[in-house]
């Protein structure tokens, strides 16, 4: 039985791990369908995009074309029989086809995004110019004059100065070379009889096309997208000078684009300029004939576009920017100018002006019109008469065919959002073409002056025919040292340096009145003079006193007073920076003050020498190219001083050593006075500015103290004298010549023998140019070296003083060196 129940239970256990087994199998097939379906579920869920966005830069371009076709200048040779009035013959045939085809393209825009992300598009500013100059069958006889073209973007400016137009590298700067230089009045003085016969036969094609653009944008998505344009400009000046003949004249043609606001002045030359413009003389005798066919065709066409945007959306907005376009077409055909002078110029302003016409000159005009400015001459002409006889004879022929297109593109964008918000917002577009067609033109013994100008904006500057440039230096007489009540005279000169007038003016001061106060001209601490008007060149000299005040005595150290001084006018000035002027005005504490550290006074017998140095000039202001006389007088209220060394330095406003001396005195004896004399001549490129001399003595002295000698130093002080040079503010190079030496002793003329002898260095007479050269400061202390500051010392010597004095020393202004004063 137990063998029975054994089996049965082994049968038992095998049956049920069999099931076991087959319900796992099962189990295992059914799941892992189950696993790669869930894994397939997975890999369909979509990801989410994310946003993007497209930035572009800025893009330029620019074209210029020029063409010279038969360009003939000539100055040709005088050729005259005895007793004859010189002549000249000129015969000239010219024959010119031109084709100029300019495509010029600046673009950032024509992108496209699409996504379900937040989608952007930035476009940056595009910039697109050509210049096309045709200049064909240019005949040029005894005349000179230029064409300057400039196209300006969002560059600041500054002033355009026609002044100084001339050869240049830069670019849009064309003129026509001349063999001579001669200017208006030289080429209009010819007195030669002149006999001139040309033919011109002239074709010029142009097909120009500038476009710039920052739109044509497209952005669409499922959320939010929006689209930001740059500005687009684009300009283009064709100029074509067809069989133009300039006889015995001069001429200027100026074309400007300025897209953007302008600060600056156009400056023009000054009324002496246009007086000898408008007064050329009249030929006495001329036979003239000019036969001209001429056909222009201008199809111009210039577009600014910031619309055409379509903007789709839950929310949608579209903000459009400014567009600007202007179109200058001017045709002079034809013309024949004899014994007449023309000055033309027009401005177009696109926004407000702010400005003023400064110094027009006798024979000009100006009126403000809906659209800008013209500028105009009245009939003048001149009241000489030359004894000249012309034979001027001209057949011209020319065709001019212009095709234009100018274009400036912010608009034109697409923003599509489905379930979001889309936005557009574009950029200003400036469009801008000028036309210049001068086609059989002849000038005969005139001037000639036209200038075109676009102004995209506001234009804050001024018209200036020259410009004046007022200078202010000021230097100050005063007892060294400054203490209370000490009086102070100022010497001030205001110059006009410019080419034009100045009115106006005015001089103001500022200071503390605590520490320095005017008693007779009843002046507080800020003070206003009205000087009037100023030609150019004029001199105005100030001379005021002041004293130290009373806010001294309360003070328990020395004091540095700064004094500035400034000058202004009602016209722009040519130079801000000469416009002022600043002093420093060392004021020593009273000696009895009871919060006074003044050190314990040295006592010295009447062995000590006492030296002291005054220097003068024979003038205060002077003109460059002139002479300066100098008189330095040393005197010796001590005892004898040995080794006597004067020294002389002239300085610059920027404080740089133009001339340098260094006289050996030897003995200087008791109660003595040497005088030394000299004359400077300054050269004619001197640079306009204030110079200052500056001389002392080195020395030494003997002193008995307690029954012993003892050897110190017996420096003199530190004697200055300044002058103000008045001259071409271009001029750069100063060169001084020191000339006409003279030393006198006063009171021992056998004394003047040994000085003489022992002084080598110094002739009688003696004539010796001086090279310009900086002395920079020692590394170390030489005894034997001329030093300002050795002068300065004193056996009384104070350490507050010290420091204000090198206080002082850091603070005065690197321009100009104006103090008379020093501790």
């Amino acid at each position: 039985m137990f063998s029975q129940y054994l089996k049965f239970n082994k049968v038992e256990i095998i049956d049920q791990l069999a099931s076991v087994i087959v319900i796992f199998a099962l189990v295992v097939v059914y799941a892992h369908p189950l696993k790669v379906i869930a894994e397939d579920v997975i890999e369909e869920i979509p990801v989410e995009e994310t946003a993007e966005t497209i930035d572009t830069g800025d893009a330029s371009a620019e074209t210029e074309v020029v063409n010279q076709v038969n360009i003939n200048e000539l100055n040709p040779e005088e050729t005259a029989e005895s007793g004859d009035m010189p002549s000249t013959d000129v015969s000239i045939e010219n024959e010119a086809e031109i084709n100029n085809n300019v495509e010029t393209e600046a673009e950032t825009g024509e992108n496209e995004v699409e996504g379900s992300g937040e989608e952007k598009i930035n476009t940056g500013n595009a910039y697109a110019s050509a210049n096309v100059v045709s200049l064909v069958n240019f005949n040029l006889v005894e005349s000179n004059g230029f064409l300057y073209l400039l196209n300006n973007f969002l560059e600041s400016m500054g002033h355009v100065d026609l002044r100084l137009i001339a050869p240049s590298s830069g670019k849009s700067l064309y003129s026509i070379p001349t063999l001579n230089s001669c200017g208006t009045s030289n080429c209009n003085a010819t007195t030669t009889d002149l006999s001139v016969e040309i033919k011109n036969q002239a074709e010029i094609s142009n097909a120009v096309i500038v476009r710039s653009s920052t739109g044509e944008n497209t952005a669409t998505s499922t959320n939010n997208v929006g689209i930001n344009t740059g500005d687009a400009y684009a300009g283009a000046n064709v100029v074509n000078i067809a069989n133009t003949n300039i006889i015995n004249s001069d001429y200027l043609l100026f074309a400007f684009n300025n897209f953007s606001g302008w600060d600056g002045d156009l400056i023009l030359p000054n009324a002496d300029f246009f007086s000898s413009f408008f007064s050329q003389p009249s030929v006495s005798a001329a036979n003239i004939s000019h036969t001209n066919s001429a056909g222009i065709e201008n199809n111009v066409t210039t577009s600014a576009d910031t619309g055409g945007n379509v903007s789709e959306g839950e929310i949608s907005g579209i903000n459009t920017g400014d567009a600007v376009a202007n179109t200058n077409v001017t045709n002079i055909a034809n013309t024949n100018i004899f014994n007449s002078s023309t000055f033309f110029v027009v401005f177009r302003i696109f926004g407000a002006w702010n400005g003023s016409v400064f110094n027009a000159p006798e024979g000009v005009s100006w009126v403000e019109t809906p659209s800008g400015i013209e500028l105009f001459s009245n009939d003048t002409g001149g009241s000489d008469t030359l004894e000249k006889d012309l034979n001027i004879n001209t057949n011209n022929t020319a065709n001019i065919n212009n095709n234009v297109q100018v274009i400036a593109l912010t608009g034109e964008n697409k923003a599509t959002s489905i379930d979001g918000e889309a936005s557009i917002n574009t950029g200003n577009a400036y469009a801008g073409a000028n036309i210049i067609n001068i086609a059989n033109t002849n000038i005969v013994s005139s001037n000639w002056i036209v200038a075109l100008i676009n102004i995209f904006g506001d234009w804050s500057g001024s018209i200036s025919f020259g410009q004046p440039d007022i200078w202010v230096a000021t230097q100050v007489e005063a007892p060294n040292p400054l203490l209370f009540s000490s009086e102070l005279v100022f010497h001030t000169t205001v110059a006009n340096r410019g080419d034009a007038s100045a009115s106006k003016v005015k001089f103001e001061g500022h200071f503390s009145d605590r520490l320095v106060r005017f008693d007779k001209e009843n002046l507080s601490g800020n003070y206003v003079w009205n000087i009037g008007d100023l030609k150019p060149g004029e001199v105005r000299e100030l001379t005021y006193t002041a004293k130290v005040g009373d806010g001294m005595e309360h003070m328990w150290q020395d004091a540095l007073v700064k004094h500035d001084f400034n000058v202004s006018a009602y016209e722009t000035d040519a130079n801000y920076e000469d416009n002022s002027d600043t002093i420093f005005l060392p004021i020593q504490r009273p000696v009895n003050n009871l919060w006074s550290f003044k050190d314990p006074i040295k006592i010295k017998t009447s062995t000590y020498p006492s030296i002291s140095v005054n220097k003068t000039s024979s003038k205060a202001t002077t003109t460059a190219s002139s002479t300066i006389g100098y008189t330095i007088k040393i005197q010796n209220s001590g005892g004898t001083a040995f080794k006597g060394v004067l020294h002389d330095i002239l300085e610059d406003e920027k404080g740089e050593v133009i001339a340098e001396n260094n006289w050996e005195l030897g003995e200087i004896l008791q109660n003595e006075e040497i005088s030394v004399s000299y004359e400077a001549i300054f050269n004619a490129s001197t640079t306009p500015g204030m110079y200052t001399n500056y001389a002392w003595v080195e020395a030494s002295g003997k002193d008995y103290k307690y029954g012993n000698l003892v050897w110190n130093e017996a420096d003199s002080n530190l004697a200055t004298t300044s002058i103000v040079v008045i001259g071409d503010s271009l001029a750069t190079n100063t060169d001084v010549v020191i000339t006409n030496i003279k030393i006198e002793v006063v009171e021992d003329m056998e004394y003047v023998l040994a000085l003489l002898s022992q002084a080598p260095k110094v002739i009688i007479n003696e004539t010796r140019t001086l090279e310009p050269k900086i002395i920079a400061e020692p590394e170390s202390t030489d005894t034997n070296e001329p030093s300002r500051q050795k002068a300065q010392e004193k056996d009384n010597f104070n350490p507050w003083l010290l420091v204000f004095s090198s206080f002082f020393l850091i603070m005065r202004p690197n321009t100009k060196r104006n103090i008379t004063t020093l501790f």
